[in-house]
């Protein structure tokens, strides 16, 4: 179980304190224990992890995760199609795949577990429960289970420090960073990746018309390329939070000035069908796992995931779980937000990623400018380590 701190801070603070310190990126933080996995003695198989899901749950129809224990599998592993059974399938893609030397990167070696994507050739719910059953029964398979969906937590917080909307850098509940400030305003050597839907490119954006200097080259996870330009608006809030030029006379101030913004685009188009033509951003863990695998192999030591998963209560999303527990930095989620604005126990009901019992992973809801918790924020005990300030109440 993670250690809980109770306090109440905003959430880049801890970015910016990490900024002012960060020198060898292997320093940041040693994970934890995983939860449920055993490490096997050489040559032997670890004890399989089973998969409970069910039709209700959210997750993609058309492709399955495979974790490999770590007999079987390995960092680069090839595997022949007939390993994972006789069904029908269009390919097998590793999404932890490291390029070059491993000792150069952020990987946990004795935690890292190879995990496989499975592309199958129709979208199915009733079968990814189906397949996942079957390779359940193959020696060599820690876990097999479903690609979960992803939606983005809290709205974006776009007002001028100027006018005084930035209440959570100077307000009476706010953090108090003109005083941090007076000492540092960050350093471009720290590398931030912000995996959400993207950071603007351009210098002036209807969102947030800052400046973007700060943002540096990243990757899309969904089409494999490096344009990973915004076109929703959450990842450029997000960023703006954390790194928008400060003391330039336009736009937000970040918390940090100095940083390099790495951009990890994770979503693709979504159309929800009880409100058709409105295109909603969603993600999966097989992107999110590929945005880890990135800040890995590029040596990004600290990572925020403003996303979460409410709806993937009823199972543990065990192939996200081991990559997180792989990467060898801060890994800074959103507890979530409650359905229709109220805000849940995530003790009782856990939102992943969250929630996962892991020591890189810092949980965090959100307060308003009273100091209260927000209605809309998710809370726990033992699952939310501490509450930012979040939009203006």
């Amino acid at each position: 179980m993670r250690k809980k701190i109770v306090t109440v801070l905003f959430l880049p603070l801890l970015i910016f304190c990490i900024a002012a310190m960060a020198g060898c990126p292997h320093s940041v933080v040693t994970p934890g224990s995983h939860n449920n996995r055993n490490t096997a003695p050489p040559g032997q198989h670890e004890a399989k992890i089973y998969c409970n899901a069910t039709i209700e749950d959210d997750f993609d129809g058309s492709t399955v995760l495979v974790v490999m224990d770590k007999h079987a599998g390995g960092i680069n592993k090839k595997h022949e199609d007939g390993f994972f059974g006789n069904f029908e399938k269009v390919y097998v893609k590793d999404i932890t795949a490291i390029e070059g030397d491993v000792k150069n990167t952020l990987i946990v070696e004795d935690r890292f577990r190879q995990i496989l994507e499975i592309k199958l050739p129709f979208d199915s719910k009733e079968n990814v429960l189906s397949v996942i059953r079957e390779l359940e029964q193959i020696e060599g398979i820690l876990y097999a289970g479903p690609n979960c969906h992803y939606y983005p937590c809290n709205e974006p917080n776009d007002y001028y420090y100027e006018e005084g909307d930035q209440w959570g850098l100077n307000g009476t509940y706010g953090i108090g960073a003109p005083t941090a400030w007076y000492n540092t305003v960050g350093s471009h050597d720290v590398k931030v990746g912000i995996i959400d839907t993207g950071i603007a490119s351009f210098q002036m954006d209807l969102y947030n018309p800052s400046g973007y200097g700060n943002r540096v080259a990243g990757w899309n996870c969904v089409d494999e390329n490096h344009y990973a330009d915004d076109a929703d608006g959450h990842g450029t809030a997000m960023a703006g939070v954390c790194g928008a030029m400060g003391n330039n006379t336009i736009g937000v101030t970040g918390v940090n000035w100095n940083v390099s913004l790495v951009p990890l685009k994770i979503d693709y188009p979504y159309i929800d069908p009880s409100y058709p033509g409105i295109y909603t951003p969603t993600s999966d863990s097989g992107k999110v796992i590929r945005a880890i695998t990135f800040a890995i192999q590029n040596n990004i030591s600290i990572l925020n995931l403003s996303w979460g998963g409410s709806a993937l209560s009823s199972f543990n999303d065990i192939a996200l779980q081991n990559a997180i527990s792989s990467f060898y930095g801060l890994f800074i989620c959103a507890a979530g937000n409650g359905k229709s604005g109220i805000g849940f126990n995530t003790d009782l009901t856990p939102n992943y990623p969250s929630c996962f019992p892991l020591d890189n992973i810092i949980s965090v809801g959100a307060i308003g400018s009273n100091g209260n918790r927000t209605s809309f924020s998710n809370y726990g005990i033992q699952t939310v380590d501490l509450f930012h300030p979040a939009r203006k109440f």
